[in-house]
């Protein structure tokens, strides 16, 4: 009896991973459930030129399909390739990655981070893109000042659109560390080993590729703040 008592006593076992993880990921393979067989046009994406004004913060999409007579293009905004099924992407893909041009790279790499997280929460096959296989048997040809990782793209747009991701004031500064006073928010390093600071208040101001390499970061640190990294999910989701 005393020793039913006492198993009954002991904690359940912790889960090693973030419960806010489960919820970021049941959000996600929602609104992702049927990407394998979803296609916003049934034709094929034959071209695809990216581009992006002065005045814009996102970047705009050129794309054409092969028509059954003729060809036709629409304009989309990058963060609508959300809508877009996983072989849309993959045609897009295999089109952006034989270009060169800085925004070309910057579409590249938005739909690596689409394709990943589909793949991430098995909603597709996990081969690699097929564009990537045949690249490997081909010699590597050297960077361009026009060619940049997706890492470049993601630090392009950190502290962009005016927002103020200068330090706090009196507060070490250290990476991914999270604070709620003086002001609530977590430093991060870019690229170059630089400091910069989000704030919390700020998240809605920022660029959609800016929340996409924060909230990488939550998912590859899980001791940050569940908060924040719930926060740019939800913004995220509502855009």
């Amino acid at each position: 009896m005393e020793h039913s008592k006492s198993q009954s006593s002991q904690p359940p076992p912790s889960s090693s991973k973030p419960k806010s993880d489960s919820v970021l990921d049941r959000i996600d393979r929602k609104r992702f459930e049927d990407v394998l067989r979803r296609r916003v046009c049934g034709d094929k994406i034959i071209k695809v030129k990216a581009s992006k004004p002065r005045s814009e913060k996102i970047l705009t999409l050129l794309i054409t399909h092969q028509g059954p007579q003729t060809s036709y293009t629409e304009v989309v905004k990058r963060d609508e390739l959300i809508k877009y099924g996983y072989t849309e992407w993959m045609e897009l893909l295999e089109l952006a990655s034989k270009q060169t041009s800085t925004h070309s790279s910057e579409l590249t790499c938005a739909l690596h981070l689409l394709i990943k997280k589909v793949q991430r929460l098995d909603l597709v096959p996990k081969e690699r893109p097929q564009h990537q296989s045949q690249r490997s048997s081909v010699p590597r040809t050297r960077r361009t000042r026009f060619q940049v990782d997706c890492e470049d793209v993601l630090v392009l747009d950190f502290g962009a659109g005016g927002i103020n991701n200068s330090l706090p004031i009196s507060v070490d500064s250290v990476q991914h560390k999270f604070i709620s006073v003086p002001e609530h928010g977590m430093f991060y390093l870019d690229k170059n080993r630089k400091m910069y600071f989000q704030r919390t208040a700020e998240i809605p101001k920022a660029p959609t590729t800016h929340l996409v390499g924060l909230r990488q970061m939550c998912m590859s640190h899980q001791d940050l703040s569940r908060e924040f990294h719930i926060l740019i999910a939800m913004e995220l989701l509502n855009r």
